[in-house]
């Protein structure tokens, strides 16, 4: 694409190569800042033409690409793939340009499809990784973690809640007693570290009410959901009934077990 803005006349020193967006999506610009310093020059005036593979690629988003298309259309400015030069002041152009806009974005819909419907199966079968609870580890499916130490501090949780009244009562204890429980955290690289922490009462529930601990396999029990927060819109992940679980397989995993007191 550079060598076809020197064919179009462009002098070297006008080219400005725009390629810190590679490999990020185009569903947004939150994170392209690209895409972001793209639009800018734009609207400052200081873009003559915009030149792309693929003119569909520069953003997946309605929103973001008709907003482009609205500068370039003030500003005079044209934009060029490999194949065609558009200029968005002109109706035909510009409505070749919405639909291909609307294809990508529709395309990546698509696409988004695909995927969450192979995850769905894969989860249904218990095969779907996400991450461990403390306790557990994953080995193409979820197991015991191997060191004693962290089964023995979850199972001790579990005979504390059985014996005391509430849950706060069992975060006492812990704090009374100088009780630390485990968080391991994994690597993409397969190493993993280990740490103790006091116990809180938004970690106690939240290790009460996970089913894997009870030997179920369970995914999709949170979902997340566009609201609107002081006029803007938000992503708010919001806990799901058990019916909406995506997959609820019982009896799938080791559960934690309990020590038999001495009497």
């Amino acid at each position: 694409m550079v060598e076809r803005a020197y064919a179009l006349g462009w002098p070297e020193n006008a080219v400005d190569v725009i390629d810190e967006d590679l490999g990020r999506s185009g569903a947004t610009a939150d994170e392209r800042s690209g895409f972001r310093r793209l639009a800018e020059a734009v609207a400052h005036g200081s873009a003559g033409a915009i030149f792309t593979l693929e003119v569909s690629r520069l953003a997946r988003s309605s929103q973001d690409w008709q907003r482009l298309l609205a500068l370039c259309a003030v500003a005079q400015v044209v934009v060029c793939d490999e194949h065609a030069i558009y200029d968005p002041r002109e109706a035909d152009d510009k409505l070749l340009l919405d639909f291909k806009g609307t294809m990508s974005e529709a395309e990546l819909h698509w696409l988004r499809l695909r995927l969450n419907g192979a995850q769905r199966r894969k989860a249904q079968r218990g095969e779907m990784r996400f991450a461990a609870p403390t306790g557990y580890v994953w080995d193409r499916r979820f197991e015991m973690d191997p060191d004693l130490a962290v089964r023995q501090a979850i199972g001790i949780i579990f005979e504390r809640f059985a014996a005391e009244p509430t849950a706060n009562a069992v975060v006492r204890w812990t704090h009374r007693e100088g009780f630390r429980v485990p968080t391991r955290r994994s690597f993409a690289d397969g190493t993993s570290t280990l740490t103790w922490k006091p116990l809180s009462i938004s970690r106690l529930k939240e290790i009460l009410r996970n089913p894997i601990y009870a030997g179920t396999y369970a995914y999709g029990r949170r979902s997340e959901k566009k609201i609107l927060v002081d006029g803007e819109i938000r992503t708010a992940r919001q806990s799901q009934a058990r019916h909406e679980w995506i997959a609820l397989i019982e009896k799938k995993l080791m559960r934690v077990t309990l020590r038999r007191r001495r009497t």
